[in-house]
């Protein structure tokens, strides 16, 4: 059996047949966990690859790298489907929505990044005072910490049919809406 001790287990797919690595080798890897065989290695980042996210039906995923990208890919086919370039340093996390129609991304640029994965777009952005290390969904909140120790939640507003997001943060107090051609932010008072 091989030694996985140098790759962090980030996802152990739903039928509990196979599980997904990142690699600080730029890999991801797809391993049989009934034997601990190899089934096949992703390549396509530049950069070590520090998280991954699995869509609930096993068959997609989504990388985060240092090299500043995130990547969707085909588990079955092992080919890289599209990769998503708007952060300015390392993706420190990735995280998807219940519905697997979005992604929230973590970043050493101090942003956080929610995806709309139908279009491949970055539809709104947090910007925090430090590094934001990781993140994640509950339910419409994104929850994310930096590493200046503080933890965000933000509230994320869909309006189906249309390209409006709002995207709100209580400890800040404010209200961000994005729409597709503009983002307004305002103060919320009291």
């Amino acid at each position: 059996m091989k030694s996985l001790s140098t790759k962090k287990i980030l996802y152990a797919a739903a039928d509990g047949l196979r599980a997904v690595s990142a690699s600080s080798d730029n890999t991801l890897k797809i391993w049989d966990l009934r034997n601990g065989k190899e089934l096949r290695t992703l390549t396509g980042h530049s950069g070590p690859v520090v998280d991954v996210a699995v869509f609930a039906d096993g068959r997609r995923a989504i990388s985060a790298s240092s090299d500043g990208t995130l990547k969707l890919w085909d588990l079955e086919n092992g080919v890289e489907l599209h990769t998503l370039t708007r952060h300015l340093d390392s993706v420190r996390g990735v995280a998807l929505s219940t519905d697997g129609l979005r992604a929230v991304s973590a970043s050493s640029d101090n942003t956080l990044k929610i995806w709309d994965l139908r279009t491949r777009r970055c539809v709104a952005a947090f910007t925090c005072d430090a590094t934001v290390m990781c993140c994640a969904f509950a339910g419409r909140t994104v929850v994310a910490g930096d590493a200046g120790g503080r933890v965000h939640f933000l509230l994320l507003e869909l309006s189906e049919g249309t390209s409006h997001y709002a995207v709100e943060s209580p400890e800040r107090h404010l209200c961000c809406v994005i729409t597709a051609h503009a983002m307004h932010a305002t103060p919320r008072r009291g």
